[in-house]
């Protein structure tokens, strides 16, 4: 079994279960704006994707505008991201051991303090890229390359963790094996490196 020395997740869906507060915001926001009645089932593209390239997938004008709202639907809705059972331990588990960690999301900056800083683990993550830090954003390979780049980390040792076809193509464009995190993936056929069926299952190769 092949062990890694590095180890990078991606966010949502992966550490923090954000679909809902993404989702049902969108809904209402397209209902407003667009006067369309969405499901929730089909508006699970998004998950992994860009906010503002959501949106401009789904038709809207001004892209600027109606993220901004978005956002404060989200920030408004009345259950936060939440941590997936087990996920804090394992990386604090891995940081403590010296396993090289690191983090490559679609998630702004903004976003990110709200959702995932409260959780310290960020006190865990030895670089971290986000939306802003790169031209182009998954499944481009720029933002996981970057991350390597900032670590001085090669390819063969890295493991990318993530729960989306975006984050599994961003790796493969890098030449990273990707492990798919079941417990937060809607597409969970995504032909992956590894199949994890929950965190700890992380530790059989580190």
């Amino acid at each position: 079994m092949k062990k890694y020395k590095n180890i990078i997740f991606d966010i949502d869906g992966t550490i923090l279960n954000t679909a809902n507060m993404n989702i049902y915001p969108l809904i209402k926001l397209i209902k407003e704006e667009k006067e369309i009645d969405m499901t929730y089932e089909s508006l699970l593209f998004a998950l992994g994707l860009p906010g503002k390239k959501t949106l401009e997938i789904l038709g809207f004008n001004n892209i600027d505008k109606s993220y901004e709202k978005w956002v404060q639907y989200v920030n408004e809705y009345e259950k936060k991201a939440t941590l997936y059972d087990g996920i804090k331990d394992i990386i604090k588990h891995m940081h403590s051991k010296n396993i090289i960690c690191g983090i490559v999301s679609s998630k702004n900056k903004s976003q990110y303090e709200i959702d995932f800083m409260p959780t310290g683990l960020h006190e865990c993550m030895n670089a971290i890229v986000l939306e802003e830090d790169t031209k182009y954003h998954k499944p481009h390979p720029e933002p996981l390359k970057k991350v390597m780049e900032i670590l001085n980390i090669n390819p063969y040792d890295t493991l990318y963790v993530g729960d989306s076809i975006s984050d599994y193509n961003c790796s493969k464009n890098c030449e990273v094996d990707f492990a798919l995190a079941l417990w937060g993936a809607v597409d969970k056929n995504i032909n992956a490196t590894i199949s994890l069926n929950e965190p700890s299952d992380i530790l059989n190769f580190i």
